[in-house]
């Protein structure tokens, strides 16, 4: 075989390794560590079988220094026996699946510490180091969405 039919081969390797992505690995793309870009908080978003979660790893304790995040807890949860619970660690986002038809994450529920209130959720990558977070109330367009990007090590 000459050097034409290598090259043959190897474009055929290229394009058919491109073409059969398989959505599995594209819907990890969001796997990683985030930091909002109003830069108060940072998750860790995971894969848990076939859904993704995040957990809160980092968020800025500087409104209320005698209570500094290693020790604050979820008190405004509505189930008074998850009122204790660490607010670093925990998973505030779930149930993500991904979506090849419109390239996005959704079904998700997100919540919010501060409020104590769960949202539908949806996620979408505006670049591989860029997120958008849309947090909403029944339907997308009532709701807010919080950006994110991508931390390097």
């Amino acid at each position: 075989m000459g050097n034409k039919g290598f090259k043959i081969i190897w474009v055929f390797f290229v394009v058919f390794f491109n073409c059969t992505r398989s959505y599995a690995q594209k819907g990890e793309d969001i796997v990683g560590t985030w930091i909002s870009d109003q830069r108060n908080v940072m998750v860790d978003i995971y894969a848990d079988s076939s859904f993704f979660k995040a957990k809160v790893i980092w968020f800025n304790d500087a409104d209320d220094l005698a209570h500094p995040m290693h020790v604050r807890t979820d008190t405004r949860n509505p189930d008074k026996s998850l009122r204790n619970r660490l607010v670093i660690g925990m998973d505030v986002l779930h149930g993500l699946k991904f979506d090849a038809k419109c390239d996005c994450w959704e079904n998700g529920k997100i919540y919010d510490v501060l409020t104590g209130r769960t949202w539908n959720a949806t996620i979408s990558l505006d670049n591989i180091n860029r997120l958008k977070v849309r947090g909403f109330w029944h339907y997308e367009f009532i709701g807010r969405s919080m950006y994110f990007r991508r931390v390097k090590y």
